[in-house]
């Protein structure tokens, strides 16, 4: 029996791990990441409560001096902002988002410090 949202979400996870772990031969990294990336976007949403304005994206933050963060592979955030043209992609002010989160398949030193230095607001991240 499930007595928490996070037991649901821990089952849920599980589920779709399975999923896409019968993908793993892909050879293509991007697309393997890309579904990291979308379980990681549907558990976040899953796990928000309705009626609070939230909203999980993926897309890049525009920092108050016109520059932009690396791409987030999710962020809460909350009201409206720009959508990319012809993609999933938003981009935000940065008073708008609430957390933002780098998906790793696994997690080494080096992923974790790229992680780390791929948020909002660190000198020369608006090349990405």
């Amino acid at each position: 029996m499930i007595k928490t949202l996070a037991e649901l979400l821990d089952r849920l996870k599980a589920k779709e791990l399975e999923a896409i772990a019968r993908f793993g031969d892909l050879g293509h990294q991007g697309m393997i990441g890309d579904m990291y990336e979308g379980l990681t976007r549907e558990l976040l949403t899953k796990s928000l409560f309705e009626g609070q304005g939230l909203r999980v994206v993926t897309g890049k933050v525009r920092m108050p001096d016109g520059s932009y963060s690396k791409q987030m592979d999710a962020m809460i955030v909350m009201g409206e902002a720009q959508l990319l043209p012809h993609t999933d992609q938003f981009i935000y002010p940065p008073e708008r988002v609430i957390a933002a989160v780098e998906v790793k398949k696994t997690l080494y030193a080096t992923a974790l410090d790229d992680a780390y230095l791929n948020r909002p607001g660190i000198a020369g991240d608006s090349q990405s």
